[in-house]
């Protein structure tokens, strides 16, 4: 008997060790199918995030591209003012030097009739000697 209960504990233990099998093998495909599913969720996030950082790239390329395409529009500008900045310096100091001339020719003009008008203020003292001197004479040549 005891033999016997043996047997059925064997045989019982037999079918629980093969159900058991069953269920780790079960629990394995479970298992093995969840982790497919997460893998394939994984991938396509990855995918998603990628295609994400891509598009960033792309935008930020684009707005450094369009820095760039200011810069270079602000360096020409700059230059260009600076060319005509440069020119107009140019043109007041030409404006400068001239009228600097003129201001000398224009205090030489005043020196020279300075002198004439000296010149002139001594022969009117002459002229005005000479006319007493001539009244003078009349006056006398009148008396006699």
């Amino acid at each position: 008997m005891l033999t016997q209960h043996k047997g059925e504990l064997d045989q019982k233990a037999a079918l629980h060790a093969e159900e058991m099998k069953k269920l780790v093998a079960k629990n394995c495909d479970v298992i093995n199918e969840m982790d497919k599913k997460h893998q394939s969720e994984r991938k396509a996030m990855v995918s998603e995030y990628n295609d994400l950082i891509d598009s960033i790239k792309i935008e930020r390329e684009e707005e450094v591209e369009l820095l760039k395409s200011r810069h270079d529009d602000i360096e020409k500008e700059l230059g260009l003012r600076n060319e005509y900045l440069e020119k107009k310096k140019e043109d007041l100091e030409k404006k400068n030097e001239d009228l600097e001339k003129k201001k000398e020719h224009i205090e030489k003009k005043k020196e020279d009739l300075a002198k004439k008008k000296e010149d002139l203020e001594r022969k009117n003292e002459c002229l005005e000697k000479k006319s007493d001197d001539l009244e003078k004479k009349k006056r006398r040549f009148g008396e006699k």
